[in-house]
């Protein structure tokens, strides 16, 4: 039994409309072809045995780069195969009627089948096995799961064709227990019967066969063939029982959060199914579960030592992270689906905890899941595949450019009806050819893909170059430049206009990248001792690395002189790391200096060493050094950096205006706006603050 819970409608994010519906019936199968062919399986599993935990390796050495590793690690976890030794599983070789019975036998308690004490049911050729198999065997005859190749032998080593494989799945799946997302194989009513090569099979094989198919377990050896007789593999196998675990109650161990479906619109109903597991994947009823929504992409460090911030919003219960009397309990099968509608990105949260208690990240059993909402595009993102230090390419090279739908968060949209216009114009030793103005349509990812390469009009000479011009029209939509050049960002002004370059000049040591682990540091209240780290990148003009390269690194720091000034000489990547301990305890803007002592270039950056704003500041008009939305951070200074935390339940404002968290950032990411005005700051969870984001300097 499964408990499905539809919340209420008082939030603008609850509304009823109904994305994902599987297809299911009452009615009997039917052994004569159906009517209604759609050539499609309509009733397959919507969520996954093989989640969390059940995905990671098992170590088997043989299954890299096969289909079927995921299934057979999946398997590996569940204790239903143990390999056949020395770290093998051995993904090709055929499947026994005593491995089946092994693995079947093994799925069958996670599966919610009851098998009962072994009984001998007759069989007289299995002298030579193991208890094991002996048990096994007996368990699934008894069970009416197998019925052995004839009443007094069961043939244990004779090898399974896949017509018995559907009958062994088939015969499981009418015992087991239909689990959260998957569909009851009772209900299912083929409307398919494209498979030419099962005319001859009648009866209860070919139930098997059509309904197997429509669950999505098999898909035949081709679109048109299921090839009854073929014998099945060990990896092939581990693909079939993986899928028919997914429509059963097997689930890892812990608590577990999956999403019916991957791709969703705003205001669409999501189906979420929770599930809650012992050690030995026994499912633990009837205890409460608390589901709390934070930002996207949101993780453990955006909690305050472990407990939740005001980002928090509350999805069943009275208030988020709480065990309240209004949280949903876990039906008798360990199992419970809500519905939803997201109206933005957003990370779910589920954790299960005693009357009363409130979430602690790490000291509870908790799970996340992302929800992607698919917004309208607002903007074409245009990137390219050259390294972050390149200044050129060399001629003959291509050069991939990717021009991307994206929506106002910047992530993805997926959309097949974009329309793109790119024009080019190349130019060759000085010699323009004519410009060319193409329209493209985005794929079903919302992308373009298109490739450009100047070729070299005489390999023989040296000095020869090419560029070209690349400009983006996307009607009403933003162009956003993530070029490494930054070729389209300024298209309309042909004077500070950016080319593409191509070049046959010998490669050298040009570009300095300086980067840093974190652009900034919380300061303890006393004390020093906080390290910071920098990584120094040394690439001639084509981007690629330079080894042996001396560089100079310094710092107007005076708690980093006892490590700057210093020289180091790049690893064979290009690569100088540097890690250093700070001694004072000082708030402060650090300026590092790296420079190329071959060549004299220079490249800088920053590093803010701040303090917490204290409780009940209030600060006009700071300007803002750094800003971490995916945080709610801001680092200002006035004038020394400061770290000011910002929450969904303070006054923000722009201008003085009221806006809402979203556009408050998106005011941030735009840098129209440089100064910060907090007329009343604390970090109490339970104060608001007043942030204003504005152009205004005070004295």
């Amino acid at each position: 039994m499964k408990t499905e819970m539809t919340l209420p409608t008082g939030r603008a994010w609850f509304l009823a409309i109904v994305i994902w519906a599987l297809v299911g019936s009452g009615m009997a199968l039917s052994t004569q072809p159906a009517q209604a062919i759609d050539g499609v399986p309509d009733d397959l599993a919507s969520v996954t045995a093989c989640a969390g935990p059940a995905t990671r390796s098992a170590g088997f050495t043989d299954t890299v780069g096969s289909v079927s590793r995921t299934a057979v690690d999946c398997l590996a976890y569940y204790g239903i195969t143990q390999g056949t030794g020395s770290g093998l599983y051995s993904p090709s070789q055929p499947v026994t009627r005593r491995q089946m019975a092994l693995f079947l036998a093994r799925a069958a308690r996670l599966s919610g089948i009851n098998l009962r004490e072994p009984v001998d049911q007759g069989y007289r050729d299995l002298e030579d096995q193991s208890q094991a198999v002996k048990d096994a065997i007996n368990h699934l005859s008894a069970a009416g799961i197998t019925r052995g190749t004839s009443a007094i032998t069961f043939t244990p080593n004779g090898l399974v064709d896949r017509r018995q494989m559907a009958l062994f799945l088939y015969r499981f799946l009418k015992e087991a227990l239909p689990g959260p997302g998957g569909v009851d194989v009772y209900d299912v009513v083929p409307d398919d019967n494209h498979f030419q090569d099962i005319g001859g099979i009648t009866g209860e094989a070919l139930d098997a066969i059509r309904a197997l198919y429509e669950m999505g377990i098999t898909t035949g050896k081709t679109p048109q063939t299921f090839s009854p007789g073929s014998i099945v593999t060990r990896g092939q196998m581990a693909l079939f029982i993986a899928r028919t675990l997914d429509h059963t109650n097997t689930r890892p161990a812990g608590l577990t959060i999956q999403s019916e479906g991957e791709q969703f619109f705003t205001n669409d109903t999501v189906k979420i199914n929770v599930s809650l597991r012992d050690s030995q994947h026994i499912p633990i009823p009837g205890e409460y579960v608390d589901i709390f929504r934070t930002p996207f992409g949101s993780s453990e460090s955006d909690f305050n030592n472990g407990r939740c911030t005001a980002d928090a919003v509350r999805v069943i219960g009275t208030r988020p992270c709480l065990i309240d009397r209004l949280d949903h309990q876990l039906d008798s099968d360990g199992n419970l689906t809500i519905s939803f509608q997201p109206d933005d990105h957003l990370r779910l949260w589920v954790w299960t905890g005693s009357f009363a208690q409130t979430f602690v990240y790490g000291s509870v059993e908790a799970d996340a899941l992302d929800i992607k909402v698919q917004k309208d595009a607002v903007a074409v993102a245009v990137s390219d595949d050259l390294p972050p230090n390149a200044e050129a390419i060399l001629l003959g090279e291509p050069v991939e450019i990717v021009l991307k739908l994206v929506d106002e968060d910047g992530l993805a949209v997926e959309d097949d009806d974009g329309r793109v216009q790119v024009q080019t114009l190349l130019e060759t030793n000085g010699i323009r050819d004519r410009r060319v103005i193409r329209t493209y349509s985005t794929d079903d990812q919302g992308r373009v893909r298109l490739s450009f390469t100047a070729e070299d009009p005489d390999p023989e000479r040296e000095g020869d170059y090419a560029r070209m011009d690349l400009d983006i029209h996307a009607g009403l939509l933003d162009i956003l430049d993530r070029t490494t050049t930054e070729v389209v960002a300024n298209d309309d002004n042909e004077s500070s206009d950016i080319w593409f370059e191509w070049s046959d000049d010998p490669p050298s040591a040009l570009a300095v990248r300086l980067t840093q682990v974190n652009d900034f540091t919380i300061l303890e209240d006393s004390g020093p001792g906080l390290t910071h780290a920098i990584t120094v990148f040394v690439g001639d003009q084509y981007g690629d690395p330079v080894a042996n390269a001396s560089v100079r690194l310094s710092s107007n720091d005076p708690s980093a002189s006892s490590v700057f000034p210093t020289t180091q000489t790049t690893d064979s990547d290009g690569i100088v790391r540097l890690r250093y301990l700070r001694d004072g305890n000082d708030p402060r803007i650090e300026v590092i200096t790296a420079e190329l002592e071959e060549t004299g270039y220079t490249t800088m950056l920053s590093h803010f060493w701040a303090r917490l704003v204290k409780d009940n500041a209030s600060v006009l008009g700071v300007p803002y050094l750094f800003f971490d939305t995916t945080r709610n951070l801001i680092v200002v200074t006035d004038p020394i950096p400061r770290v000011l935390n910002y929450k969904n339940g303070d006054k923000l404002s722009v201008d003085g205006e009221i806006v809402s968290t979203g556009d408050f950032e998106r005011a941030l990411r735009a840098g129209n706006h440089k100064n910060v005005t907090y007329l009343r700051y604390s970090r109490d969870p339970s104060v608001s603050n007043s942030i204003d984001l504005n152009n205004d300097v005070f004295d």
